[in-house]
């Protein structure tokens, strides 16, 4: 489930006494984590509030842990952190607590990369307590920024929330910094522009996942390949880099395969699925989506959805440094011989 299906849970207070929270994106499960102990816990908290990790304690801890009864408490809430690192013995003490849980703990299992093979793993599938933190795309970005603001008491539109973004970056961190400080700069004003956040974040801003993104679309790739590298050296999680990518490769595929020429309103329904209403600023990503399109030819595309998944499966497996293995990635599939791959592909 995504993390907003759970809050959803959370404040209708459908808990359940384990959960699995997997994904790279740190803020949103610190997040989530912080509401689940706010409704679970009224006091107390040292007492029933426990952080193990799995990396040093034991499964034989985690039990003992699980099975302590609250104090003055409905629940007690413990969270195991990098849970993907439980050795296979201390993998099925888990899993048996997990068949008869306490009734009072909640157990929180957390990782950025779990074996999905694994029993454990699959347990968790089965009984829908999986919750997803993968990096949110450029346009759930923006609604996130909007979200914030909003609980801030301030209000910001489409536009000004994404130059917020282009100006950052992903990092919910930093633009959780750059909000508050919007919220202080701006007032007693109720609306954030586009200029105040020129103002606060000066004109210069540095290259974000964004402008990668935009250059692949527009097939440069000495940018492409002098922005990534800029990215990663500043840190950029390449995982988040390669999921990012996968999803406009798949985008592209998605109006590629329709085969017929879309409108941005049409174009809308492949690429921003969870909304009802366009705005104009969703219409004119729809554009540039559209437009990005036409430059790549589907066999290009069928080519570039099956390198990013052997990438991804190279980086997880350890088999390739991630920085190289995503350079990589970008080059064969810009640079690809399209007429050579074409023919070969029309030959199938």
């Amino acid at each position: 489930m995504t993390y907003k299906s759970f809050l959803s849970r959370i404040r209708r207070e459908n808990i359940s006494s384990f959960y699995l929270f997997e994904g790279e994106e740190e803020y949103l499960k610190k997040e989530v984590l912080c509401k689940l102990k706010e409704k679970l816990i009224s006091g107390n908290e040292d007492f029933n509030y426990r952080v193990l990790n799995a990396s040093y304690h034991k499964g034989r801890e985690i039990l003992e842990s699980a099975c302590q009864l609250p104090f003055n408490s409905k629940w007690q809430l413990l969270v195991v952190e990098e849970a993907e690192k439980l050795t296979g013995n201390d993998e099925r003490q888990v899993m048996n607590y997990l068949k008869k849980p306490v009734d009072s703990t909640c157990m929180v299992l957390t990782g950025n990369n779990f074996n999905k093979q694994s029993n454990l793993y699959s347990f968790f599938k089965k009984n829908d307590k999986i919750v997803s933190f993968y990096p949110l795309s450029e346009v759930q970005i923006v609604e996130w920024i909007k979200e914030k603001v909003r609980e801030g008491g301030k209000d910001i539109g489409d536009e000004a929330a994404f130059e917020l973004y282009r100006r950052t970056g992903k990092d919910l961190f930093l633009l959780q910094g750059e909000i508050d400080k919007l919220l202080s700069f701006v007032h007693p004003h109720k609306f954030i522009e586009e200029s105040d956040i020129a103002k606060l974040t000066g004109e210069k801003s540095r290259e974000s996942i964004f402008d990668f993104l935009k250059a692949f679309k527009e097939k440069k790739l000495s940018r492409t390949l002098y922005i990534l590298e800029r990215m990663l050296s500043r840190g950029e999680e390449p995982l988040m880099v390669s999921s990012m990518l996968a999803r406009e490769v798949r985008i592209l595929l998605l109006l590629k395969l329709s085969r017929k020429e879309l409108t941005p309103l049409e174009a809308c329904s492949y690429i921003f699925k969870t909304r009802r209403k366009y705005t104009g600023f969703f219409l004119e990503k729809a554009s540039e989506y559209i437009n990005a399109s036409k430059k790549f030819t589907l066999p290009q595309l069928l080519f570039a959805q099956q390198k990013m998944l052997d990438v991804e499966l190279s980086i997880k497996s350890g088999k390739e440094k991630a920085d190289i293995a995503i350079e990589k990635v970008v080059i064969s599939i810009l640079s690809f011989p399209l007429k050579t791959f074409e023919s070969s592909f029309l030959t199938l």
